[in-house]
């Protein structure tokens, strides 16, 4: 008996395991962690991590709060509007592995407008150092 060969049942498995772990906000922490590597590599002192935002997969489609609390979660908040009511939010703590945040930022951006995250070097540390 011969075992039929089934793609689409590969590439759904694999869709949905990379959807799993890809959602907005450890997206965000996921350019934290490149941004911090290539800081904690270089002879420079700061740098800023340019992060551009998806809607798809597990995005934010419309405008965002990004939040990144002190020594705890990096929050993105789902809009309607700007600062308006939440439509949906995702949290990590993953970033926490690479950066040091020492105070809480919040910032709210319009649909699909860059969020740019200042880091610096702090001894063997690398801290979030600002948010715009």
């Amino acid at each position: 008996m011969t075992r039929q060969r089934r793609p689409w049942l590969f590439a759904l498995t694999l869709a949905t395991m990379l959807a799993a772990c890809t959602d907005a906000a450890t997206r965000v922490a996921y350019d934290l962690e490149r941004g911090a590597k290539e800081l904690r590599a270089s002879s420079h002192r700061t740098a800023t991590v340019d992060h551009a935002p998806r809607a798809t997969p597990e995005g934010c489609s419309g405008p965002y709060t990004l939040q990144l609390s002190q020594a705890s979660a990096l929050v993105v908040w789902c809009q309607d509007s700007i600062g308006g009511p939440s439509s949906g939010s995702h949290v990590t703590t993953y970033h926490l592995n690479y950066v040091v945040v020492l105070t809480t930022w919040i910032i709210h951006k319009n649909a699909g407008e860059h969020a740019l995250i200042d880091l610096r070097k702090d001894g063997d540390a690398i801290v979030v150092s600002g948010l715009r």
